[in-house]
């Protein structure tokens, strides 16, 4: 899972934060079309309240105020994601080759 938030006031950075939080998920006898929606859904799912502590306490340390960051419909994304290759699939069948 990799984050970017980044603060800015009156065009200038304030601070910017890049995180990468990474899991170890073991997963056994699971099909092919489950194991990416596992992958995309669930694991990042697991991951995002760490990060979110993580990028808290950061800037906590750091003296600026709290910020949590919002939450993330990972499914939705996923669900997106999904029909934006369909369509790009599709596309790339009805083209003629040149």
């Amino acid at each position: 899972l990799t984050v970017r938030a980044e603060a800015q006031a009156a065009e200038k950075t304030v601070w910017l934060i890049e995180l990468q939080q990474a899991g170890a998920f073991g997963m056994r006898n699971v099909p092919q079309q489950d194991l990416q929606r596992l992958v995309g859904i669930f694991c990042p799912n697991y991951l995002l309240p760490y990060a979110r502590q993580v990028i808290s306490d950061l800037l906590t340390k750091g003296g600026f105020p709290p910020f949590l960051l919002p939450p993330v419909n990972f499914e939705q994304l996923f669900v997106q994601a999904a029909m934006r290759a369909q369509q790009q699939q599709a596309q790339a069948s009805t083209s003629p080759a040149n």
